[in-house]
């Protein structure tokens, strides 16, 4: 049995998925919360909206399914979220770099430790899918 998730839905749990880590992240810089604390906060976070995304959808499927269970439309979307997601995560890596240059001059907050780690490992695995149910009305 596949569950629907109407697309207003899918895409706030898409934002609270990719945003946890950063947000966290960006927390425990300001605040200088303990990273323990932080981890835990964000990793809850991303478990509950990637349950919420992905049980029973399809969509987690979908997304990672190799070539011969999806016909050749779905393999076309699939294709197309997979660009969008290295070509966001290429520009992202691009970014930070600039960021980074621009931080030892400026002496701004420089992002270290496991959030950091935790949020590039979240973004890599779940972007593709986290576009697909960003995207697809029929889901």
């Amino acid at each position: 049995m596949i569950r629907t998730i109407p697309l207003l839905h899918r895409r706030i749990a898409v934002v609270a998925q990719l945003g946890c880590y950063p947000v966290f992240l960006l927390l425990a810089c300001i605040f200088d919360m303990s990273s323990d604390l932080t981890n835990v906060l964000a990793l809850l976070g991303v478990i509950a909206s990637s349950a919420y995304l992905y049980y029973k959808t399809g969509l987690w499927q979908f997304g990672n399914a190799p070539d011969e269970q999806v016909d050749e439309r779905q393999i076309q979307i699939r294709n197309q979220a997979y660009r969008f997601a290295y070509m966001g995560l290429s520009t992202l890596a691009l970014l930070f770099v600039i960021y980074l240059t621009l931080a030892h001059d400026f002496r701004w907050i420089v992002p270290t430790g496991n959030l950091l780690v935790w949020s590039v490992m979240t973004l890599v695995l779940v972007l593709p899918s986290a576009i697909l149910a960003w995207t697809e009305t029929d889901v």
